[in-house]
């Protein structure tokens, strides 16, 4: 199974985003859209190859709701200690991830990304959707 590489990036001056990807001429659309990235010092994220329970694309910096809409999640890329359960305790991820907007304790504010596709909604993003951010430990 191949996994689409696809690239975003936000772009603060036009409050929108600029895709890079297959659909956007292959190479071509990378090499345009990291050449704004260095010019213009854009934050990119990455297409994480999941799509949420309603077919949209997941990317990093996106807010994902998890059935109860008060538990919201941010998706992040990174190396970070997860823990799996009380039972297995810690194992350390290399990827992407979720992290809890709610929950006080950094440490354990982290989830896998697990049946995302089944269970989440992509609810907006960091950038254009802040608002939904509030009465997280990032207040």
């Amino acid at each position: 199974m191949t996994r689409l590489i696809k690239f975003r990036a936000w772009n603060d001056s036009i409050n929108e985003f600029c895709y890079a990807g297959p659909k956007e001429s292959d190479f071509q659309g990378f090499g345009i859209l990291f050449d704004w990235v260095e010019r213009w010092n854009l934050p990119v994220m990455q297409f994480t190859g999941l799509k949420d329970k309603n077919g949209k694309e997941i990317y990093e910096g996106d807010i994902i709701s998890v059935t109860n809409p008060t538990l919201k999640y941010i998706v992040k890329y990174g190396i970070e200690k997860i823990q799996d359960n009380e039972a297995y305790g810690f194992n350390t991820v290399c990827g992407f991830y979720l992290e809890d907007t709610v929950t006080i304790d950094k440490y354990l504010a982290k989830e896998h990304m697990d049946d995302m596709n089944e269970i989440g909604e992509v609810i907006g993003n960091i950038y254009e959707n802040k608002e939904l951010l509030k009465g997280g430990y990032d207040e």
